[in-house]
Formats: C-alpha cells, sequence, structure tokens
C-alpha cells in the first residue's frame, strides 16, 4: 500500500495495521463469502435434536448483497464455520424462507448461527434433501406452480423423491401460510384439482410410530359427503384401511379417521369450546402423532393438544390401490368434487420412526406464528476482521510519503489505524480518496483499482 498525503497535512506517531495480511479469522467459513449476521434463537421449552427451524425475514443487507435468487445464502454453527443443511424455501428481494436443520436446540441456552452470503460466484448453496432427517418420508412446500400436466412436478424436498402428481386447475391460488402454498376447488371434472403420489414402500406407516403435519385454509363449506379432504391413504369398505384427515362438514372441525382391525377406528377431532370451526378463511397448523406401542393418537392445532383416542387391534395400512398411493385435497375413487377441500395447503410432511412431542410441534407453530420472538436477536451485517501477522507502519516523526507492502493479498476493505493525525488529513489511494477525521483510533476505508499495491484497502 503507497500513497501520499495532500493538503498540507502529516502523520506524525501513527501505526498502521492490515490484519488481512494473514488471510481470513478463524471464526469465518470461508474468504469468499463476504458478509454475516448473527441469529440468535430463543431458549428452547425442551431440548430438541435435528430441529427444522424457520429462517423467515425481510433484510434490506440481503436485498443489497446476496445473489438475487440467494443462492449464496448458508448456515454455519455458533463457530462460524461449522456448516448447517438448510432448505431455501423461497428468497425474493431480501425476503427469506429457509428451513436450517438445527443439530441441538437448547433448553438451558439460547442457540446462535451464522447466515453467511455476498458470494457472487458461488452456485445454489441449497443443501434441501440433506436438511431433513432420514425420518421424514415426504414434505411438500407447493412453491411450485404446474399447468396440470399429471406429472410428479410438486417436488419432495427429502432425499426419497416421492414427487406429487399435478391434477391441479391451473390458476389456482398459491398464496401460503409460508412462502408459497397450493389452493384448491371443488371440480366438475372427474379426478380434478387434487394431488396424488404413486407408491413407495416407505408410505406403510401403521407398523410403527408416526406422525403428519401441515398448513391448512378452509375458505367455506366443504364440498359433498360431509368430508373435505386434507390428505390421506385410504381405501373405503368394511373396515376399510388406511386414514384421511379432513374438515367435517356438520359442525366444521379437523378429524382424523384411521382404520384398525377388528373394525375399530382411530377417531381423533378437533371439536371443542375453542375451536369448532375452522371455516374461518385463516391458515392453521396441524399435527397427528400415532404411538403404535401405547395405541393411542394424539391431535394438535396451532400448536396445542387438543384431542385424544385409542383404539384396539393394529392400524391397517392401504394396499393394492391402484389411483394414488398418497392423495391431498380429494378421495379420487370418489366422484367429482365430493370430498374435496375448498381452500388452501402448505407444508405437508410426514415421518415415521418416532411420535413426535408435545413441545415439537408448540415450537413448530410459534418459529412459524412468532418469528419476531423466536429469534431473540439478529445481528448487525459483519465483515471478516481478519486474521495473521498484521502488516505495519509506524513513525515518530511527519512524513506525508509512505509505503506499506501486503504482499498482494486481497481482502476487505478495512485497516485499522491509531494514533495521533491532523483530522483535514487526506490520503490518494489511486483514484479513491481516504480521508483521516480524528485523532484516536479509526476503521477506514478506500479503493482498491488496479494494482495489488492497495489491496486490502
Amino acid at each position: 500500500m503507497s500513497g501520499t498525503l495532500v493538503e498540507s497535512s502529516a502523520l506524525a506517531n501513527v501505526e498502521i495495521n492490515n490484519t488481512f495480511a494473514g488471510g481470513v479469522s478463524e471464526d469465518w467459513y470461508n474468504s469468499d463469502w463476504l458478509y454475516r449476521k448473527k441469529i440468535t434463537l430463543k431458549q428452547a421449552s425442551s431440548t430438541l435434536s435435528n430441529f427444522p427451524v424457520l429462517v423467515s425475514l425481510s433484510d434490506t443487507d440481503l436485498a443489497s448483497n446476496a445473489q438475487a435468487d440467494g443462492d449464496d445464502i448458508l448456515f454455519t454453527s455458533s463457530d462460524g464455520t461449522t456448516r448447517l443443511n438448510h432448505d431455501l424455501d423461497e428468497y425474493e428481494s431480501g425476503g427469506l424462507d429457509a428451513w436450517v436443520n438445527i443439530p441441538t436446540l437448547s433448553s438451558s441456552a439460547a442457540t446462535d448461527i451464522y447466515m453467511y452470503y455476498g458470494n457472487a460466484a458461488t452456485s445454489s448453496e441449497n443443501l434441501a434433501s440433506t436438511t431433513w432427517d432420514s425420518s421424514y418420508v415426504a414434505i411438500y412446500h407447493f412453491e411450485e406452480d404446474p399447468p396440470g400436466t399429471d406429472v410428479a412436478e410438486y417436488l419432495d424436498s427429502t432425499n426419497n423423491a416421492h414427487g406429487g402428481w399435478d391434477i391441479v386447475g391451473d390458476g389456482n391460488s398459491k398464496e401460503g401460510a409460508i412462502g408459497k402454498g397450493q389452493g384448491f376447488g371443488a371440480s366438475t371434472v372427474a379426478n380434478d384439482d387434487w394431488v396424488g403420489t404413486d407408491e413407495h414402500a416407505d408410505f406403510s406407516l401403521a407398523a410403527g410410530d408416526h406422525s403428519f403435519e401441515g398448513w391448512f385454509k378452509a375458505d367455506e363449506q366443504v364440498s359433498g359427503s360431509g368430508f373435505g379432504v386434507l390428505y390421506g391413504r385410504f381405501s373405503g369398505g368394511t373396515p376399510g384401511a388406511g386414514y384421511f384427515i379432513g374438515i367435517r362438514d356438520s359442525n366444521s372441525n379437523l378429524e382424523l379417521d384411521y382404520r384398525a382391525d377388528g373394525g375399530d377406528h382411530l377417531n381423533l377431532s378437533s371439536l371443542d369450546s375453542i375451536h369448532d370451526n375452522f371455516e374461518d378463511n385463516n391458515w392453521h397448523y396441524f399435527a397427528i402423532s400415532i404411538d403404535v406401542s401405547a395405541k393411542t393418537g394424539y391431535l394438535y392445532i396451532d400448536g396445542n393438544l387438543h384431542d385424544t383416542d385409542t383404539y384396539l387391534g393394529d392400524l391397517i395400512d392401504k394396499t393394492g390401490y391402484p389411483e394414488a398411493a398418497f392423495f391431498m385435497s380429494a378421495i379420487t375413487w370418489d366422484s367429482p368434487g365430493n370430498h374435496e377441500l375448498l381452500g388452501s395447503m402448505d407444508e405437508i410432511r410426514f415421518t415415521k420412526g418416532s411420535a413426535r412431542t408435545d413441545d415439537w410441534f408448540s415450537i413448530s407453530y410459534d418459529n412459524a406464528t412468532a418469528t419476531s420472538t423466536f429469534y431473540s436477536s439478529i445481528g448487525t451485517e459483519e465483515q471478516d476482521t481478519g486474521s495473521g501477522v498484521g502488516v505495519t507502519f509506524s513513525n515518530s516523526a511527519s512524513t506525508t510519503n509512505f509505503m506499506i507492502l501486503d504482499g498482494g493479498v486481497q481482502a476487505p476493505p478495512y485497516i485499522y489505524i491509531s494514533g495521533n493525525y491532523r483530522n483535514d488529513g487526506i490520503f490518494n489511494a489511486n483514484s479513491g480518496t481516504t480521508t483521516f477525521n480524528g485523532t484516536s483510533q479509526q476503521y477506514i476505508s478506500g479503493f482498491a483499482t488496479g494494482t495489488n499495491a492497495f489491496a486490502g484497502l
């Protein structure tokens, strides 16, 4: 670094430290990422493992410094360097919805993570399929807006590739609870306006603990035959097999009907004094947890436990049904318009191998609906402060000309200055200028153009 002081100013008893000469800081993920912010997640009510935290924010710094599609955004743990898997749900003009896998969401202290951005050269850093642990069978964000072509265009965010067929009418609402969702309406065409999947072995959940989650908004009275289906895996008859979850038109409450052998059913209902009508045009979060060893099911609405039920015998899984292994918004063997949801769905998930806990569902709801309090703080934008040997310039006498060489190391634009200098001093740095405007420690910036002599300024 070299330059000349002008306008009758001089430097005396000054030390200039280019702390970038040694490279990137030890707690910085990678020097290719120029910016980061610390996000502090509030202390959880109980410790949860591999919890998918929703990071939902609108940020002017992201809008200015991240790639237009958010592909350069990534997350690390509190050490600033350990990568956390994330699933980028939606990003536009600084508005971010991303699911970040937190290995341990602590109940004893707040959890810090870092969000990095500002790498113009990287391709997508999205790690969707590794964000969701192996207990997840399928996850549908409904971010896609396909044209009704009867192919698997609704993507599954797990690595299981259980995409959903697109049998949804064009022009339906894409409003979602988180990012985009999918609207459904009663159809006059047989088997229209629904989503289905092919058969997969891991759709057979009945033998072990499992759970269902999702968001729904019922716009008006459900259509026909008493039940507007959210989703299920079901075949009719006596006793029938499988399950379906939906809105009952006689009382507008949310119900689960799960068939068991011996003619028994697992029946869960949201009908109570608090929520007895979900056709209110508002988004609601539902979750169902099945504990097979206890032969008990649990229904949660908006993070709260609403109903439990037990069953005899064993739950019966649906087999051999050709239309769809798993369906959303309709029971596909029914006549047109019957059992279809009039409303919207978002973030449909189902898992196997464990029965989720009360805290899991309550924290999930809190995270999605109270982001301003779920993040106890979002820090200011940071840049790397560097590390290493620290290239210095110091003098005890007045001078107007000096040179500092840093070996051509490129780094973010900061130099640390301490000492005494006149407050009208201006340092010419190639075509740019750096102004010294005080008599104490300063962080200053300049312009590096065309030569490594000014690298790091």
